[in-house]
């Protein structure tokens, strides 16, 4: 083996319909045997908490959930028709899985075993919401400048900081944090916006990205 492992990549592969992961060592570039996953695989996304990686696979309409710390398929999840891409928040540990084909998002809760899924038609929003959690509808058109790059992340977070510290947003399990908070905002925080302004989440959904924003200590309150 070549250097020292300092980090793993997921290198994707595409033969004869099937998607070949491999785990490489970024220094020496060796290669393990690969991961073979569904039909047409399209997209991923890795918790690196609970060491797992769920590939969409368009063809087989199936998500394949692979351990990345004994790089091997532990279970394979029934979606809808042509998943393509798939979103995870780590903080409830869900996946968010868009369905081209049936034109629908399948949210799967990965607390449960086996795991449970949730449907949502296309214009279908999760009626599910805490009576504590209240963010007014006309904050999605600023989440929307956002998401539009008409408003970078700093003009969203004084934004809602502004709405949280007056009481117009109420996230009620927020602290603010104690030393030193985080630079920068996470992918997945814009991605949950985007699929609670499209109506695709709920806004305990939607504040449940808040509530990291105001623990990691990028929006004060």
């Amino acid at each position: 083996m070549k250097g020292q492992w300092i980090a793993i990549i997921f290198v994707s592969v595409m033969i004869l319909g099937t998607l070949a992961f491999s785990a490489i060592n970024v220094q020496g570039y060796d290669r393990l045997t690969p991961i073979s996953v569904g039909t047409n695989p399209d997209g991923g996304a890795l918790n690196l908490d609970t060491n797992r990686l769920y590939v969409t696979n368009t063809g087989s309409g199936t998500v394949s959930v692979i351990d990345t710390t004994t790089n091997t398929v532990i279970d394979t999840i029934e979606v809808g028709g042509i998943p393509k891409d798939v979103v995870l928040n780590p903080l409830t540990n869900r996946i968010y899985v868009v369905n081209s084909g049936s034109n629908n998002v399948y949210i799967i809760d990965l607390n449960t075993e086996p795991p449970s899924v949730i449907e949502l038609q296309e214009s279908e929003v999760v009626a599910e919401t805490s009576s504590k959690t209240f963010v007014p509808a006309w904050i999605k058109d600023v989440a929307k400048f956002w998401i539009d790059d008409k408003i970078d992340d700093s003009g969203f977070v004084q934004v809602i900081e502004y709405l949280v510290q007056q009481g117009i947003i109420t996230i009620p399990y927020a602290e603010a944090p104690e030393g030193e908070s985080s630079a920068e905002i996470p992918i997945w925080i814009k991605t949950s916006a985007e699929f609670w302004v499209n109506g695709k989440t709920s806004d305990d959904e939607f504040a449940t990205a808040l509530e990291w924003l105001i623990n990691n200590g990028i929006i004060k309150v």
